[in-house]
């Protein structure tokens, strides 16, 4: 059974808008467990979250303090029934293993990760 649990941590949005609906291109935010993201775990501790488009393609590159470092592709939509005032960074628990699921933006808009098969 999937328990989707929000991070609880305080996310920064720092820079300039990635285009007119997007608020933020980068996010940092404090994993207190290691996650997991396509195949690569990123150890607890902090993580910078920047998101690039490129090409119409749009992924998020993920950064811990320690180095490691990986690539995931989003896919971006409008969730009208999300209303936060501040990013937050939304985590997938499957045997015991957190994996980010998604990103959730001021201005309803969501970025849900597509896992690597």
């Amino acid at each position: 059974m999937k328990l989707r649990n929000v991070l609880l941590c305080a996310a920064l949005a720092i820079g300039s808008t990635l285009y007119a609906q997007i608020p933020v291109d980068r996010v940092d935010a404090y994993f207190p467990a290691p996650v997991e993201v396509n195949g690569v775990t990123l150890p607890a501790g902090n993580v910078s979250i920047q998101m690039v488009r490129n090409n119409g393609t749009m992924f998020l590159t993920l950064r811990s303090a320690s180095g490691e470092h990986v690539n995931a592709l989003v896919n971006r939509f409008e969730d009208v029934s999300s209303d936060v005032s501040e990013v937050k960074v939304i985590l997938d628990q499957k045997d015991g293993v957190y994996h980010l699921e998604k990103i959730s933006l001021p201005n309803h808009i969501t970025l849900n990760v597509l896992h690597a098969q």
